[in-house]
């Protein structure tokens, strides 16, 4: 990470203010769940974001759309700070067909606009957390996430938590893998050659209270969290050609590239949401999923 993001050896930094490191005072303490330290072996807290401005030089917001899967297009007004909170929402409104500087390609016309944001930076390994919920307005189908994602040269990574309209007491966690993945045409089907790592996960309550997600990731596993407690791991001696579900022709392995890491919210199309993300016919619009804080912690192992 670059200089306005660094680590402090007696205080937590915020990155949208630095004052935690320029003060020598520690940030306040989040909002979590009982026991929450936010402190973890061979872990150290570089980014401590609250949400409470948006910050440039930290944090971009996407212009393109989860490919051939969305019905919706992200928007800068799909990302807003507002009382600590950063809320990304679905809009129905006209959105123009244009370039996308994202995806660089031209996209088509969308009916509705929806909320994307990321890391201007990458990051490599590491343990990711964020506070977030669902909408409490009537929906039916709908994606919200928290992921790792890189797809250059050709390579996909991306390490996903993500939350379905049309399964509001599940959590879903995925590794998306794959190479030669460079043509724009690449879809996501094209990545089951290297597996279908996806597993679902039962919560003890509705996606839409809070909760405290997170990934861990490290050269040797990856690990996913609900409120403080582990629900999946995944190892390279797992990941060794040994198909989660079929077809897997190609060997997978812990991602290791640099990657953003982004959360977004957005409507499948009715075509898609009966597979995942659910039918987004009876959704009310506009819905917001609000994201209360994000942390970022480097993998410094002894």
């Amino acid at each position: 990470m670059k200089s306005h993001i660094t680590t402090c050896a007696a205080a937590v930094m915020t990155v949208a203010t630095l004052t935690a490191c320029s003060s020598g005072t520690t940030s306040p303490a989040v909002e979590a769940y009982d026991g929450y330290t936010g402190q973890y072996d061979n872990f150290t807290l570089v980014m401590d974001e609250r949400f409470d401005s948006f910050d440039p030089k930290v944090w971009e917001r996407g212009d393109g759309a989860v490919g051939h899967e969305a019905d919706c297009r992200f928007q800068p007004q799909g990302v807003e700070i507002r009382d600590g909170v950063m809320a990304l929402t679905v809009r129905k409104e006209p959105v123009a067909a244009g370039f996308s500087e994202d995806h660089q390609l031209q996209k088509r016309a969308y009916e509705f606009s929806c909320g994307e944001m990321r890391t201007v930076e990458k990051f490599k390994y590491g343990r990711i957390e964020a506070r977030f919920k669902t909408p409490t307005t009537p929906t039916s189908g709908f994606i919200s996430s928290l992921f790792t994602y890189d797809r250059d040269d050709g390579m996909w990574r991306e390490i996903d938590i993500e939350l379905e309209g049309g399964r509001p007491g599940s959590m879903q966690s995925n590794l998306i893998f794959a190479d030669g993945a460079s043509d724009p045409d690449f879809a996501w089907i094209h990545t089951r050659a290297w597996g279908a790592w996806e597993a679902l996960h039962p919560m003890t309550k509705a996606t839409s209270e809070w909760t405290v997600y997170a990934i861990e990731w490290t050269p040797d596993y990856m690990a996913w969290f609900m409120d403080g407690v582990e629900v999946r791991r995944l190892t390279n001696a797992d990941l060794d050609n040994k198909p989660y579900k079929e077809p897997q022709v190609n060997k997978t392995w812990v991602p290791e590239t640099d990657t953003k890491i982004m959360m977004n919210f957005w409507i499948p199309t009715r075509q898609v949401g009966v597979h995942f993300g659910g039918d987004p016919i009876d959704n009310a619009y506009p819905m917001t999923a609000e994201y209360d804080w994000f942390r970022y912690y480097a993998y410094t192992p002894e």
